[in-house]
């Protein structure tokens, strides 16, 4: 990029700025390109400027839409934009980001603070980010305390958890009798896997619409659990 700088085989603007204050601006995106346009003895470049937090998200979006760097500040962008009140089809026509990787980024909503914070620091991979905001709190914050996060770990806990919530049924000695009509539905409701299990069952089901993870995937996660889901 220096080479290219000093040649003068480089075109367009430097970074997205936004105004300060005190009449300055704040460098917001783009820091990379400035410090080879210094290296290459650049004193001026141009620069474009946002207006406003929304405009700020939608400009470093479209900069950063092809780079897979950490993904926590293309997270709150998208939620920020998200809260705004467009939705995931318009941030996408906007920014060039598909919505299935909107869907994804927008799962880190759910990922425990510390582990946001070790991702940004760039201590946790973006993948083991994206497994473990998909689990309950309470093993969030089992994993947050573990020195050596894995994503095999992630998906132990996830498996624990499930197993857990399924219910145990015993082999019948004998064959039983069949149940009379009327004790069919009761025996239906009663067999179930616990809520826990259908909450992970909608949300895989979530990240197979919108692309994110393989149907294959979610008709294991059915058969293993053994059921339909709850009538509504």
């Amino acid at each position: 990029m220096v080479r290219a700088m000093r040649e003068g085989g480089w075109f367009g603007p430097l970074g997205v700025v936004r105004p300060r204050p005190d009449g300055r601006y704040e460098l917001i995106c783009g820091g990379r390109r400035v410090a080879a346009a210094r290296a290459a003895g650049w004193r001026s470049g141009d620069f474009v400027v946002a207006r406003g937090d929304v405009d700020a998200a939608l400009l470093r979006l479209r900069e950063n839409a092809c780079r897979a760097d950490n993904p926590a500040a293309a997270f709150r962008d998208v939620l920020a934009l998200s809260e705004s009140g467009m939705s995931y089809t318009e941030i996408s026509r906007a920014t060039g980001i598909t919505r299935s990787q909107i869907a994804k980024l927008m799962r880190l909503r759910s990922l425990l603070p510390e582990l946001m914070a070790r991702l940004e620091a760039g201590e946790i991979s973006a993948n083991l980010a994206f497994e473990a905001a998909t689990l309950p709190l309470e093993d969030q914050r089992s994993l947050a305390a573990d020195p050596r996060p894995t994503i095999p770990k992630v998906r132990a806990l996830r498996t624990a958890r499930l197993r857990a919530a399924s219910p145990v049924v015993a082999e019948p000695s004998s064959p039983p009798s069949p149940p009379p009509p009327s004790a069919l539905a009761a025996e239906a409701q009663v067999q179930l896997p616990a809520p826990a299990v259908w909450a992970a069952i909608r949300q895989l089901a979530a990240d197979v619409r919108d692309g994110i993870e393989p149907a294959e995937r979610l008709v294991d996660l059915i058969l293993r659990a053994g059921g339909a889901p709850p009538a509504r």
